[in-house]
Formats: structure tokens, sequence, C-alpha cells
């Protein structure tokens, strides 16, 4: 494998290897299952196999691109909720600290 270990090539390699340790070799190679970088697609290409993208990579971009819109209204949730959660904490420790008290 070269330096990097991130082409193509030096994928096919690794992969290669593993199958090597089970008894199994690159025909029996059905598809490639990963996201759609141009690394897997090359792998995929080269094998002669269908790339299956990653399910929860495709949410993931889809989800992103639909919250991108309401960024500025999460910002300020996100910003309530760390306020809510600071006030939360200093209540508990303000009721501990008087059930501590003598009176």
């Amino acid at each position: 494998m070269a330096e990097d270990g991130q082409s193509a090539d030096d994928h096919i390699e690794m992969i290669d290897n593993v199958l090597g340790v089970y008894e199994k070799n690159l025909e029996m190679l059905r598809f490639d299952v990963g996201d759609n970088c141009p690394t897997n697609k090359a792998i995929a290409t080269r094998l002669k196999v269908p790339l299956i993208g990653c399910a929860s990579q495709r949410i993931n971009l889809t989800v992103c691109e639909y919250l991108a819109e309401y960024e500025d209204l999460i910002a300020e949730v996100q910003a309530l909720c760390i306020q809510l959660r600071h006030t939360a904490l200093r209540w508990k420790r303000s009721r501990a600290s008087s059930r501590c008290s003598p009176t």
C-alpha cells in the first residue's frame, strides 16, 4: 500500500488481502457499499461491481439540506436550552445548599 493508503488501488489491495485471509477473492464480490466519494466510485468501477450508496449518509445530507433553512431558529433554540440548563443547575444547587443550612 502507498504511504497515504487512500487511493482506489490501495483500497482494492487491502480488500484483496483481507479476503485472502478468509480464502476468498475479488471475483467473489457482488457489490460495494459506501458513500459516493470518488474513491468508492473508482473502487466499484475497477472491480466491476455496483456501488450501493450508504443510506444513512444520504439521509444525513437530506436532513442537513432541509434544516439549513431553519439554521437561525435552531441556533436560538439551542441558546435557550443552554440557558435553561444553567438555570436548572443553579436552582438545584440553591435547593441543595438551603437544605444543608442550619435553621
